[in-house]
């Protein structure tokens, strides 16, 4: 079973008592699961229990509420089972931040995403991380009465900037150019097989960000980057590729089977690009591509920065 169905199982055998103790605060909550950890892209599986796991929902409140409810909430909270279905927390990582229990809905996103709603700004849309973004809309809500955390989940899905996306699309697409086709074998060429890994990992980083840009959603960290990519509508050809493009062993026998791969995800990369009236060019290199991209921003300030410069 995964994380979600444990936390809204949970939820349903003891969230529902819990919040008849505080009058109609459930007419003004949002509950679910969301946030950082594998349980909230519903990736997670046996090794994921073995730190930072456990059973449990979190409750959103708006400020006012919260300032009323908060710490009992939270009190209450801590007094439900610490096992749950046979999963109890084993460890905690030094770097964890506990998701469950009650906050306000502006420190999630405050946490997430460095604001308290959707981004003002077009800077902030840009340098802020995608897998920020993910985590602000991932997971699962099991009932929002009031709407508020639901709207502002749904504006940062739905309303990202259009050129800040064509400028991060441009960005990686001349870096994929530049770390693949241009650099692979140069590098190869300088140090041997094992010095052009270097250029395959940065061609497979930007080019999992374009898949996920060319698709409308927020790429997640790398840890569940190729997972999450697998699942993409147009990301299964391009996954398989990648996989293929690493897996290879890393010696001179595979330098040429390795540049052609390359070669390959580009051209799928060009079609789709194509498909989507991105770019028109006949080009095989991709800088072509990102330079054709470019020239759609209309925000002037977007337009000139750097060609490489893709923001967070």
């Amino acid at each position: 079973m995964l994380g979600i169905e444990i936390a809204e199982k949970f939820y349903y055998e003891y969230g529902d008592e819990l919040l008849k103790e505080f009058d109609d605060l459930k007419t003004r909550i949002a509950v679910g699961i969301a946030g950082n950890g594998s349980e909230c892209l519903g990736f997670d599986d046996e090794i994921s229990r073995d730190h930072d796991f456990s059973a449990g929902f979190t409750m959103w409140l708006t400020d006012e509420d919260f300032k009323i409810y908060g710490v009992k909430l939270n009190e209450e909270y801590r007094k439900l089972p610490n096992e749950f279905l046979g999963v109890k927390l084993k460890e905690k990582g030094a770097f964890s931040n506990g998701k469950f229990g009650a906050i306000p809905i502006s420190s999630f996103f405050q946490n997430a995403i460095g604001s308290e709603t959707i981004p003002l700004t077009w800077q902030q849309w840009f340098y802020t991380p995608s897998q920020n973004f993910l985590e602000a809309t991932n997971g699962k809500i099991f009932f929002d009465n009031l709407g508020i955390f639901t709207e502002i989940r749904r504006q940062i899905s739905s309303e990202f900037p259009t050129d800040v996306r064509l400028k991060k699309l441009s960005a990686h697409l001349a870096l994929m150019a530049q770390s693949g086709q241009y650099n692979y074998l140069r590098m190869v060429s300088h140090g041997g097989a094992v010095n052009g890994e270097m250029a395959i990992h940065e061609f497979t980083k930007h080019c999992s960000e374009v898949m996920f840009l060319l698709e409308n959603q927020f790429a997640p960290y790398y840890k569940w980057r190729l997972k999450a990519l697998s699942k993409l509508n147009n990301g299964k050809a391009v996954y398989q590729k990648l996989l293929k493009l690493l897996s290879l062993g890393c010696n001179e026998e595979n330098v040429k089977t390795k540049s052609e791969i390359i070669e390959n995800i580009a051209n799928d990369i060009i079609l789709i690009l194509k498909e989507k009236s991105l770019s028109y060019s006949s080009s095989d290199y991709l800088e072509t591509h990102s330079i054709e991209i470019a020239k759609k921003i209309t925000n002037q300030e977007i337009k000139h920065l750097h060609i490489m410069e893709f923001g967070g």
